[in-house]
Parts: structure tokens; sequence; C-alpha cells
């Protein structure tokens, strides 16, 4: 799809809600998010994962050795100007990123200013520029145990890497970034909600949140 005819419109005169869905990988955000597009109205999931950096100008197994567990592996400044132009009323067109190869899709994902902006993913919270712009944040908490289990059942399925890989990548890369970068901004959180929680519970409690606020 040509993302040149979504790009340019006017602002809305409403600002939409930005609600962050941060915590550890694997924690249930994903979940939690696509349950609430189902259940708030006019809502949008803004997952972070698309805004990885393309790194389409390296080698594939340098590539696939790249630390996409630390803040400087995603675009931040055309997340930034994204986030920025969605939270004035404007629309946007996201990147779409490849997992397979690690590199960003020809083609962009456009998207109109909704009522409510649901920005999912494990760094969510770190960055203060773009805290400044929410109005609620979630913190999804989950052990490491859990989160290694459902990585090794994501990663085998979604993104056919095997379970061996799965788990050395989690104890040397992914825990060890989690412990120094992402549980730091539990604090941030407006709420903290349990990953093992039933998603459908843990979904009515954000829902009513949501709605609530003005």
């Amino acid at each position: 799809m040509n993302s040149a005819v979504f790009c340019a419109n006017e602002p809305k005169t409403t600002r939409p809600h930005l609600i962050a869905i941060a915590g550890p990988s694997c924690a249930g955000k994903t979940t939690l998010a696509k349950r609430l597009v189902q259940t708030l109205p006019e809502a949008v999931h803004f997952p972070l994962d698309a805004y990885y950096t393309d790194l389409s100008d390296i080698p594939l197994e340098q590539r696939k050795r790249h630390n996409f567990d630390h803040p400087s592996a995603l675009d931040y400044s055309l997340l930034h100007t994204d986030l920025q132009m969605l939270a004035n009323g404007q629309s946007i067109c996201a990147p779409v990123y490849d997992f397979y190869t690690h590199t960003r899709k020809s083609i962009t994902h456009p998207i109109a200013s909704p009522r409510y902006l649901l920005i999912e993913g494990v760094f969510a919270l770190y960055f203060p520029a773009l805290r400044a712009l929410y109005d609620y944040c979630i913190y999804v908490d989950v052990c490491s145990n859990t989160s290694l289990e459902r990585r090794i059942r994501r990663d085998s399925i979604e993104r056919g890497r095997l379970e061996d890989h799965v788990r050395q990548q989690f104890t040397c890369q992914i825990d060890p970034m989690a412990q120094r970068y992402i549980l730091p901004t539990r604090p941030h959180a407006d709420r903290v909600v349990r990953g093992t929680d039933s998603p459908s519970m843990l979904c009515a409690q954000i829902q009513k949140a949501c709605i609530n606020l003005k």
C-alpha cells in the first residue's frame, strides 16, 4: 500500500488518549493491547516492535547478532515524530518490520489518529519524552521463568527459531537487558498488573480506567 496517500491530513479537533503498555518480553503486553482494541471504542494498537532500526545495510549473520533488547535498537527519532503527530491528531504511515530478515519492509501501515492509541512494547515507558505524551501508563509484570517459557513458544512458532538459541539469547541478553532497562521503568506506571492473571479480567479493569480518562 502506498503510504503517500495517507500521510498528509488535517489534525483532528480532539486529542486522542495515549495509553502505554510496558513490561518485559512475553509478559502479555500484546495480548492485553489486542483485547483492548476489541473493547475500547476507536482504539488502535501501536506496537513499538515496528520501530526497530532497519539493518538492511549489514550482512544477515551480523543482523542476527544485533542486540534488539537495548533501547538504541529502536529508531527513536522516527518513533517520537510519529507519536507526536498522532498525539496532535494527525495521521501517520508507520513502518512494518520483518523479523526474519531484521529489515524494514517497503510497505507502510497507515494509522489515523484514533480515540485511544495503545502504545505497546518493552521500552514503552523508557523514554522520558514519550512518557510526557501519555495519558495512562500500564506495566505488565511477570517473572523471568514465565517470560522465558512464553518466549520459547512464541519465537519457535512465529519466528522459526530453535529453542536452544532462544534460551541462550534470553540468558545472555534478553533478561540482563530487562533487569537494566525495563524493570526500572515499573515506577513510571499508573497501574501495575500481573501478566499471569486472566487476560479477560485485566482487559475489563484497564478498559474501565481508560474510559474514565478526561
